[in-house]
């Protein structure tokens, strides 16, 4: 059977849709991961005993991470039939370029957390990516369809795609530096005992913060 442009476009529409409902899920996982971290934040300080509380966290952030890499896919699939439905470079609209832009954040946070400790992030990059995608299917969505001439050009490859690859991995860089202010405040203060500064404490290293941040950027 041979899919033509509506049909690849009906599949692209359903691809999203289920990446938004894995990425859901996934942040809930990384949000009872950053918990569990805080609680164990609090029995460093504490010495209270929490029976297997580093043992469920990492469980949590590997299912985590798990519904990341197939919400990742998913988006990857409703981007590339986008693409066969149009018939071109699947980001010649808002609707569009969103959808990418997503995609980046999503490859570049995955590219990060297999060389460095950063699954503390994951719960903000995909926070920001399901905002993102939230507001591509609600507000920004537009039928595919041929470009508008203005846009029928080679630059629509070349410096859309750079805007692509840069705000995906600037999301990270900027993710890295917010907890990077965190947790150095914390540092300073010396204390884990409020439950903001649990949160600061469960987070990687200045150190480590600062060299994704740097790497980043």
């Amino acid at each position: 059977m041979i899919l033509d442009e509506q049909t690849f476009a009906q599949l692209s529409n359903g691809l999203v849709y289920s990446a938004i409902a894995v990425y859901a899920l996934a942040m809930l996982a990384y949000a009872a991961e950053t918990a569990g971290r805080m609680a164990g934040a609090r029995v460093a300080v504490t010495g209270t005993v929490v029976a297997d509380s580093p043992s469920r966290s990492r469980l949590l952030g590997a299912f985590g991470t798990s519904l990341t890499v197939l919400a990742f896919l998913l988006n990857l699939g409703g981007v590339v039939t986008r693409g066969l439905a149009a018939g071109r470079v699947p980001w010649g609209n808002m609707y569009e370029f969103v959808l990418v832009c997503a995609l980046a954040a999503g490859a570049a946070y995955l590219a990060f957390l297999s060389r460095r400790p950063v699954r503390a992030f994951g719960v903000w990059i995909v926070a920001i990516v399901l905002l993102a995608l939230g507001l591509a299917v609600t507000v920004l969505y537009t039928p595919a369809g041929a470009l508008v001439p203005v846009l029928d050009s080679y630059w629509l490859v070349i410096h859309v795609a750079a805007a692509i690859t840069g705000g995906g991995v600037f999301t990270v860089g900027a993710v890295a530096t917010g907890l990077f202010l965190v947790r150095h405040r914390q540092e300073r203060r010396g204390t884990a005992q409020a439950p903001r500064g649990r949160y600061a404490a469960s987070l990687p290293t200045t150190r480590t913060l600062e060299q994704v941040a740097h790497t980043a950027h």
